[in-house]
């Protein structure tokens, strides 16, 4: 488990946003799947310095759900691009 204090997120969500699995917002710094219906899902690794993976549903404005996937990211990139693909795979089906 990495400390995530030290941890660089922002080389993380560069490497998703790269290999197309999330959109990112660069203002915003946030990466989000279009659900269709005007309804985003936000995932955002590090999002203001919680642990795991914060989440939320955006629906026309207002925020009907939202968490954290518990995870602990490791050293390794790929790994927790793997990581990170998967957890959104599962809050996508549960929320499409």
């Amino acid at each position: 488990m990495t400390n995530h204090s030290d941890f660089d997120f922002d080389a993380l969500i560069a490497a998703i946003a790269k290999r197309g699995i999330a959109i990112l917002d660069a203002w915003m710094g946030t990466l989000c799947v279009d659900l269709g219906d005007d309804v985003l899902l936000y995932a955002t690794p590090g999002w203001e310095g919680l642990p795991g993976l914060p989440w939320s549903v955006e629906t026309d404005g207002d925020v009907p759900a939202h968490g954290t996937v518990e995870i602990d990211w490791s050293d390794d990139l790929d790994e927790n691009v793997a990581t990170y693909a998967a957890a959104l795979a599962k809050l996508v089906a549960a929320h499409s």
